[in-house]
């Protein structure tokens, strides 16, 4: 464009405007308020923490899972507690020990301790118990007496009733458990397969069956009467004849001596005669040791044999 048409076109274009309304100062200042609010109120929808602090402002109530449930049953149907009532707070049912203070038992003497056939004299450390059992009494106590130390009668033992008739604890061999905590170890011990034990939860006597060839002593722990003149056919296993004859088999055919170890073969022997399994070694250390004894003792006897040869004698090794 030239020059001067650009003047004129500025010159003309500056008439223009001082023609034109201005707006009074009133309506400059709202039209400015209204651009501030407008742009923070954008400002603020586009942060998410206002967001949040202004839907936590609502005056609108949440509704929760307490007054959801409240507000969907009828009011005729909610029914206040009693007056004194322990609904609320009091337990619905027992431990499950049958303990309860206000409980009767059908049979009062159910858990009354049964003292008969015992010997106190035998049992100086131990008394009667301060008090009876609030719980219903273990099986085992059919089958034993329930006492407590006399220095601290906190602790409960069991006594077993066949071992101390027997003189079985006096003799070490076990029948006294101490049950303050649990009574597993006197139930294993009534469970065991011998004469006057063999009894399980319910109190039953249970024999189990015999693998293999019965034993005298399994027939006699079974309750099976036996004479006089057919227990001494029949009994009195020798234990150092059969562990000799055991040793010279393993040397004999250059067995490993662990072999008395191995469950298979302790089996085998077992089904044959358990008096055999039971005289066995459990080590293979001690097998050597027997037949290394066995060498010893042996030897001034080959000593003798061989110098009283008549004829010349010869040794070969292998190898």
């Amino acid at each position: 464009m030239p020059p001067k048409r650009r003047q004129a076109a500025l010159s003309t274009a500056a008439k223009r405007a001082r023609t034109l309304p201005v707006p009074p100062s009133s309506e400059r200042a709202s039209s400015a308020s209204w651009c501030r609010e407008s742009s923070s109120l954008s400002r603020r929808a586009s942060s998410p923490r206002q967001a949040l602090a202004a839907a936590s402002q609502a005056t609108e109530p949440i509704q929760t899972f307490e007054s959801q449930l409240l507000e969907s049953q009828l009011e005729d149907e909610i029914v206040g507690p009693m007056e004194g009532s322990q609904a609320a707070t009091a337990p619905t049912t027992d431990a499950g020990h049958g303990d309860g203070d206000g409980e009767v038992d059908a049979d009062v003497d159910a858990n009354d301790d049964d003292f008969t056939g015992i010997d106190w004299a035998r049992l100086p450390d131990f008394m009667k118990p301060l008090s009876t059992q609030r719980r219903q009494k273990s099986w085992i106590y059919r089958h034993g007496y329930r006492v407590t130390e006399v220095k601290d009668p906190s602790k409960i033992w069991f006594v077993c009733r066949y071992c101390h008739q027997h003189k079985v604890i006096d003799a070490g061999s076990g029948g006294l458990f101490d049950v303050t905590k649990a009574t597993t170890a006197a139930a294993t011990h009534l469970a065991q397969q011998r004469r006057g034990h063999g009894y399980n939860r319910l109190g039953v006597r249970v024999q189990q069956p015999a693998r293999g060839q019965l034993s005298l002593r399994q027939a006699l722990n079974g309750g099976v009467k036996v004479s006089q003149h057919a227990g001494n056919a029949i009994g009195n296993f020798d234990i150092q004849r059969f562990r000799l004859a055991m040793a010279l088999c393993l040397v004999d055919n250059n067995l490993p001596m662990e072999l008395i170890s191995r469950p298979s073969f302790r089996e085998m022997i077992a089904f044959a005669n358990p008096e055999a399994e039971a005289a066995l070694w459990v080590s293979p250390r001690s097998v050597t040791a027997y037949a290394l004894r066995l060498y010893r003792r042996m030897q001034p006897e080959v000593v003798k044999a061989l110098s009283t040869a008549v004829s010349k004698v010869h040794i070969s090794f292998d190898g």
